[in-house]
């Protein structure tokens, strides 16, 4: 009997000292790899180090890939993923790591995806602490979970509960309740661009940012390095960004949002008149195919999710994101009603068709792109564009809190002409060469000098020079570009 209780005893122990998950079952660690220069998926970490003058090397980092995978959808921010590190006698080194950032084939580089998705493995990477980069017998307790309940496992063997951690509390412990799934208030879809160097265009499109029926569209390019940076500014958006500001105007005006990531497809430092004719041909088609799979984009998405194209969608864009909205706009102008840009510093060539849309321009005199920001707007009046244009004294290519708030007030403007704009077009009383907004363009209430930055009544308009008179539509416009500093 002695022999047997010893046996059962041993066998029970091995058990618990080599189990290498603890946890609830809704986060699952997978596996556990360390790699010192890459591993099969091509992963890897470096450090550049001086050798010579002028002259460095790369240098490969130490890093272990965890896979997990949640049962339910799961939003970043209430995921603990951390890696403490321990000395050979299993004492804590006072070390640990968070996940690292790496590139994700079309989504960009991130460290920790915004959600996880049910049961699609995610891997996370982990960086060993300079200090420990050459240290031997170490031990590596990895832990993913939440506040309600993680899983841990201990490279390269071991059981988690031997090693002290502040997660440790949470092995094995039963959520309270069920685990509700995250919740995505967008719609990502990607579509296929045929030809160009964009291969593909991501949009995201959030319905409802208020319960309120939705009365228009505002259509956003945003500047983003990738798919996954804009799910994150989405869902954690900060008072500072743009995007914040944007979400707040959507939910005022009862408005949709669409939004999708700049790309360059030109030269940013040159307009379409400084380009080689060949040049420009292969920018020209190559962009046609980008706008070609935006317009089938949102006429799916607008389909699916009931949104209204009617009245035409205001669009915005900042420096390269104003770039490729600008020559969006002048590729697919039914869909737009009015465009606000700032600081795009190159120009594509003025369509005629654009001067149905209500423009508005602002930069910065010592801006890079503000010769070519004057010219462009010379070349669109002679188009008879209905373009408001502010150049701001002093300043270079950088955002700008008082221009945005004039966009926003233009956009206030624009949508008091929505339903003037749609009787017109029903009615015909317009002519396409000068455009839907003579009466408010080429009679304003006020102008504004675009180089001595000063405004005049209608009565007094002949005292400036007719090419840099900026066609001012309202009162409050006026008072504020001539208050933009």
């Amino acid at each position: 009997m002695r022999i047997i209780f010893n046996i059962v005893f041993y066998f029970f122990w091995l058990m618990v000292l080599c189990q290498p998950i603890l946890g609830d079952d809704f986060y699952s660690i997978g596996s556990v790899q360390h790699y010192t220069v890459k591993n099969k998926g091509g992963v890897s970490f470096v450090r550049l180090v001086n050798i010579a003058k002028n002259k460095q090397s790369r240098l490969p980092l130490p890093f272990i890939e965890m896979k997990v995978k949640t049962a339910k959808r799961t939003l970043c921010s209430t995921v603990i993923a951390k890696a403490y590190f321990y000395d050979s006698s299993k004492k804590f080194t006072g070390l640990f790591s968070i996940p690292s950032s790496v590139k994700r084939s079309n989504f960009g580089s991130y460290a920790i995806p915004t959600f996880f998705e049910a049961n699609i493995e995610e891997s996370l990477f982990f960086v060993f602490p300079e200090k420990l980069r050459k240290t031997k017998n170490l031990y590596i307790v990895l832990v993913f979970g939440d506040k309600e309940g993680v899983s841990a496992m201990v490279y390269p063997q071991g059981n988690p509960q031997q090693f002290s951690f502040p997660e440790k509390i949470y092995l094995n412990r039963q959520p309270k309740k069920e685990r509700e799934e995250a919740s995505k208030p967008f719609v990502e879809r990607i579509f296929t661009i045929r030809k160009g160097s964009q291969n593909q265009l991501t949009l995201f499109l959030l319905p409802k940012l208020n319960q309120k029926k939705i009365a228009g569209v505002f259509a956003a390019c945003l500047l983003a390095n990738n798919v996954e940076e804009i799910r994150k500014r989405i869902m954690f958006t900060k008072k500072s960004d743009e995007l914040f500001a944007i979400m707040e105007y959507c939910k005022k005006n009862n408005l949709a949002l669409l939004c999708w990531g700049a790309q360059t497809m030109w030269d940013k430092r040159r307009s379409w008149d400084e380009i080689n004719k060949d040049i420009y041909r292969d920018y020209d088609h190559g962009f046609d195919h980008v706008a070609q799979a935006w317009e089938r984009g949102v006429n799916q998405l607008c389909g699916e999710y009931q949104v209204p194209k009617e009245g035409g969608f205001l669009l915005w864009g900042t420096s390269k994101a104003a770039q490729y909205a600008m020559r969006l706009a002048m590729r697919c102008p039914k869909y737009f009603h009015a465009v606000y840009v700032h600081i795009p510093s190159s120009f594509d060539k003025p369509v005629l068709e654009g001067n149905n849309i209500l423009w508005c321009l602002t930069t910065g005199e010592q801006e890079y792109g503000y010769e070519r920001s004057l010219r462009f707007f010379q070349q669109c009046r002679a188009l008879a564009y209905p373009i408001v244009y502010k150049a701001i004294p002093g300043l270079g290519h950088r955002d700008h809190q008082g221009c945005r708030k004039f966009g926003f007030i233009f956009f206030d403007y624009a949508l008091t002409l929505c339903t003037t704009k749609q009787k017109r077009i029903k009615d015909g009383g317009f002519d396409k060469n000068l455009g839907l907004w003579n009466k408010e363009f080429v009679h304003p209430p006020y102008w504004g000098d675009a180089i001595n930055q000063n405004i005049f009544s209608a009565e007094k308009f002949y005292s400036m020079s007719s090419s840099y008179r900026i066609p001012l539509p309202n009162e409050k416009l006026a008072k504020e570009w001539k208050r933009l500093k």
